[in-house]
């Protein structure tokens, strides 16, 4: 059985077990059908980790805020260079 099946299978198997356990068929916005799931989508973003680098959200945050406030801060201390001339 090839990747693809073996994948389509498990996708129809978990969506029963939802239907099974909340008693109504997966809502199609959160559960697209196999055929969409496992499919090329269009509007999918791909990328390969010798192209390019992957960061978290939150890492790109902190290290954002710790630019933004060292920056703060070193403007601050040349503002106050310049009062003191």
């Amino acid at each position: 059985m090839s990747f693809g099946a073996r994948g389509i299978m498990k996708h129809v198997r978990t969506r029963g077990s939802y239907e099974r356990v909340f008693g109504k068929v997966a809502p199609k916005d959160i559960w697209p059908g196999s055929a969409q799931r496992l499919s090329e989508d269009p509007n999918a973003r791909r990328v390969h980790p010798r192209d390019g680098w992957i960061v978290r959200k939150r890492t790109a945050v902190m290290v954002a805020a710790g630019v933004l406030v060292s920056s703060l801060i070193r403007g601050f201390h040349l503002t106050k260079e310049n009062a003191d001339v």
